[in-house]
């Protein structure tokens, strides 16, 4: 029986693979993250799909198309010995939950207010 290696190793074609691992490896972004983590080359193999996804999701967020999570910027972080990709939320995004949250207690102490109003004056009514 074959490993599963050897079975996917036939159906991936290694020069398409080698080609993306050095066009994701040569982002100055990334070199800089490798070298700033000091990322030995296994802890780098490890991480090419995260790289992969942070470079995909960043070009996406710098030219304001959809991403995974709107509003939310792409960063890298080394966790258990490799690169993983974190979101975080930009000021817009920030702003708009805080107004949100704002117009929600509005309106909830608002329908307090106006319940209590029904409650007097139908008390007036009905004596």
């Amino acid at each position: 029986m074959e490993s599963i290696g050897d079975v996917i190793g036939k159906f991936v074609d290694i020069n398409k693979f080698n080609a993306m691992t050095d066009k994701v490896i040569t982002c100055p972004e990334i070199e800089k993250f490798i070298s700033d983590n000091k990322m030995t080359s296994d802890e780098v193999s490890k991480s090419y799909s995260k790289f992969y996804e942070y470079l995909k999701e960043k070009n996406k967020f710098d030219n304001n198309e959809k991403t995974a999570l709107s509003g939310h910027e792409p960063f890298l972080i080394m966790n258990c010995g490799y690169a993983d990709v974190v979101y975080r939320e930009t000021e817009e995004v920030i702003k708009r939950r805080k107004k949100a949250e704002f117009v929600k207690r509005l309106n909830r102490n608002s329908i307090v207010r106006d319940m209590t109003i029904k409650k007097q004056v139908l008390k007036i009514l009905i004596q």
